[in-house]
């Protein structure tokens, strides 16, 4: 078992200084991060710039009101 560990230490570690294996990581890190954003980025552009999550009272501002209902 000893060998066998060794042997795959040895290969994982050479696979892994490759330019290949670093090149192809980082296309996929960009890739991951360009698809989670993507969403964001196609509300922005159809909603013009707005963020819909934000709450806003009349007329675009901000309120600090807090409303408790309680029975």
């Amino acid at each position: 078992m000893k060998d066998f560990l060794t042997v795959f230490r040895y290969t994982f570690f050479e696979h892994f200084r490759k330019k290949s294996f670093i090149i192809s990581t980082v296309i996929l890190l960009v890739i991951t991060v360009a698809v989670m954003m993507l969403p964001s980025i196609i509300s922005k552009l159809q909603g013009g710039g707005e963020d819909v999550d934000e709450p806003s009272g009349a007329g675009g501002e901000t309120s600090d009101t807090l409303y408790v209902l309680d029975e």
